[in-house]
């Protein structure tokens, strides 16, 4: 054994990750394992954690394991339970062991998940209120969400649950995933906010690596992607017990070279070094040559639950102190900020100062709040409802005395009165009326249950984002409900706000429940953005010659624009950032066109090109209103056309194939 190693505290490595910030070093990717998303408390929820892991493994074997010095109880439980039951057992115990942390009403789609089926454990999945969140992961989750660029672009975990993901949607980030059970690359996937690695495989549609033949085996492709991505970025591993495995190994490797500069910033749980030394003598030695060039340093008495939550308040101190200082400052017109990127990409905009234009379409919410009128929101994915359903939960105090509930329809439960009423609950903070009539152990159909417990919290605005979700098939809504819901509104109980791609009324019906619900709702389409907000926003960070070529590429698409401007403030070329946000986006325009019906899109194919006003019928002339509306195409002069590169060849190639 070499020298013993110097061990920090939490204050260090906090003030650690804050000069980093503070002095734009290198971006930081954390490294967690099984601790951070197990039960915060004892009897509490979350995923089972390795000692319950291996009573499971031993139930299921009918017999109680041996120790072995060659090899630890967990992966030895594993490679029995693999030998006597299969690899399929393996994925089902792993997948029930997981959805230990979900809870919803709706019992047979969890008991069908429980079997594998893959639909119901994506729905569960998309149902982010359902999962019960630890600290480390709730706070973890906020930070990645919020300062997506130097903390959020990439997390590696070795845990097979979805609960990183789900607590960076909940605090309302973007995220996506790659999953690698065998070799792979990190670059395999693509997509929009923080990219979230799963290496020893995912909870359901892959297998799962748990013995010491499965984390060792060779893995080259993702070895060298690994290599790549710590050679540039400040490796955190928090919540991680540093196994043989291939993060291990590449760090070694990496460490050995004395023409690499990793920075490796490794946190143990215990505080003590005799107990450090003790369970992680095999790591020190592998991470030892890279101590003595301090590319390495040890961090003792870093628990998860505490660490995150207490680096989230030294972000938001920092941020606030630097909001005070930038109030006070002079105003240099034209000079791009180097903190931090004025372009916002992924998450819902919350403040007023990032909110451009939709100056026609806060007007009228405005006076339909004053009058207690209900409002449907309609617009294609990543056109701003979100953002705007914020803006309206800041400024209806100012309009309407109402409490309001803001409420994301894709992070409910079930597609149920029980659960939407739950959720406007959780939101007003009025559990204890929920908890009266006794909703919670009510049947998911029970109606007249969770019309009791909505009329305890009336009045009130609910703002209800992705609502087109509880028209969905399978949905426990029915017609004496939703009759109910329009009484209110009738009455101005219940003001109604709901974001949608179609008139929810219209998704109802097509699920066989026609009904009066939202009949006398307003509607507000939201497509482009105004120009002049265009400028506003894009000036704020590029030149008149780079904002004037960014909307060529993208038109007035407002998250386009954020996207490709926030490449280019950083220094990307706008060729290279364009063909990279095409490639990206692509899913989303594909997504635009299945919503549209063939003779829409018969009218988008001939605006690729141009579409001349004096040649429409009148039926033509209805789809193309509905079209602008959604901004999907743009007048320009006597003609309509398609704005934008990107989506001009998107339609081009969907009319190709």
């Amino acid at each position: 054994m070499g020298t013993r190693p110097d061990i920090f505290d939490q204050d260090a490595l906090i003030e650690r990750l804050l000069a980093g910030f503070r002095e734009r070093r290198r971006p930081v990717v954390f490294l967690l394992g099984s601790p951070l998303t197990m039960p915060f408390r004892s009897g509490g929820q979350g995923v089972a954690g390795v000692p319950e892991m291996i009573r499971n493994v031993e139930k299921a074997l009918q017999k109680q394991l041996a120790d072995d010095s060659s090899i630890n109880k967990y992966q030895r439980a594993f490679l029995e339970l693999n030998a006597y039951r299969g690899p399929d057992a393996v994925n089902e115990l792993v997948r029930r062991s997981v959805l230990s942390a979900c809870s919803t009403e709706e019992k047979q789609l969890l008991q069908q998940a429980k079997n594998g089926d893959q639909d119901a454990c994506r729905r569960l999945e998309n149902a982010t209120e359902c999962w019960a969140l630890s600290p480390g992961v709730d706070y973890l989750g906020r930070i990645a969400a919020t300062f997506t660029d130097h903390f959020g672009r990439t997390v590696l975990t070795t845990n097979f649950d979805p609960l990183i993901s789900i607590s960076v949607k909940r605090h309302g980030g973007a995220c996506w995933r790659t999953t690698l059970h065998g070799d792979g690359r990190l670059g395999q996937s693509v997509g929009v906010g923080c990219h979230i690695v799963h290496t020893h495989g995912y909870w359901y549609g892959t297998d799962t690596l748990h013995t010491p033949f499965q984390l060792t085996a060779e893995r080259p492709r993702l070895k060298s992607s690994l290599a790549r991505l710590f050679k540039n970025t400040t490796l955190v591993a928090v919540a991680y017990g540093g196994w043989e495995d291939v993060f291990t190994l590449t760090l070694a490797d990496l460490i050995a070279d004395e023409g690499a500069f990793p920075e490796v910033l490794w946190a143990f749980y215990q505080k003590d070094f005799s107990q450090i030394e003790k369970q992680y003598s095999h790591l020190i030695e592998r991470l030892r040559p890279g101590l003595g060039r301090y590319r390495v340093t040890f961090y003792g008495g870093i628990d998860c639950h505490i660490f995150f939550p207490n680096l989230w308040n030294a972000l938001q101190s920092r941020n606030k102190s630097k909001e005070a200082r930038r109030s006070n400052a002079v105003e240099i017109p034209h000079t791009k900020p180097r903190s931090a990127s004025p372009f916002v990409v992924g998450p819902v905009i919350e403040n007023d100062s990032s909110f451009f234009g939709r100056y026609q379409e806060r007007e009228f919410l405005r006076d339909a709040l004053t009058h207690g009128h209900s409002v449907q929101i309609l617009g294609e994915r990543r056109m701003g409802k979100s953002s705007l359903l914020r803006w309206i939960e800041r400024h209806a105090h100012e309009w309407q005395r109402h409490p309001v509930a803001y409420v994301n329809a894709q992070g409910l439960g079930g597609r149920s009165p029980t659960q939407l009423v739950l959720a406007v609950a959780r939101s007003l903070n009025d559990s204890g009326a929920v908890e009266d009539l006794s909703i919670r152990h009510a049947e998911a159909a029970d109606t007249r249950a969770a019309e009791q417990a909505l009329l305890s919290l009336l009045p009130c605005v609910l703002l209800l984002d992705e609502a087109s979700v509880l028209a969905e098939s399978g949905h426990l809504f029915d017609l004496d409900f939703l009759n109910f819901l329009r009484d209110l509104g009738q009455r101005r109980q219940l003001i109604w706000i709901s974001s949608s791609h179609r008139d929810l009324r219209t998704l109802f019906e097509w699920t066989g429940l026609a009904s009066s619900f939202l009949n006398d709702s307003q509607f507000v389409w939201l497509g482009n953005l105004e120009s002049d907000a265009a400028d506003q926003l894009l000036r704020q960070g590029l030149t008149d010659e780079d904002a004037a070529r960014v909307i060529e590429k993208t038109g007035l698409f407002p998250y386009g624009m954020q996207w490709v401007a926030d490449a280019v403030w950083r220094g990307l070329d706008l060729e290279r950032a364009f063909s990279t946000f095409t490639r990206t986006l692509l899913p989303i325009f594909q997504g635009w066109i299945r919503h549209r019906t063939d003779e829409e899109l018969d009218i988008l194919r001939k605006c690729t090109n141009r579409l001349n006003k004096d040649k429409l019928s009148e039926n033509a002339k209805m789809l193309v209103w509905e079209l602008l509306d959604f901004g999907l195409i743009v007048e320009d002069g006597d003609s309509f056309i398609i704005s934008g590169d990107a989506w001009r060849a998107t339609v081009s190639n969907a009319d190709a194939e």
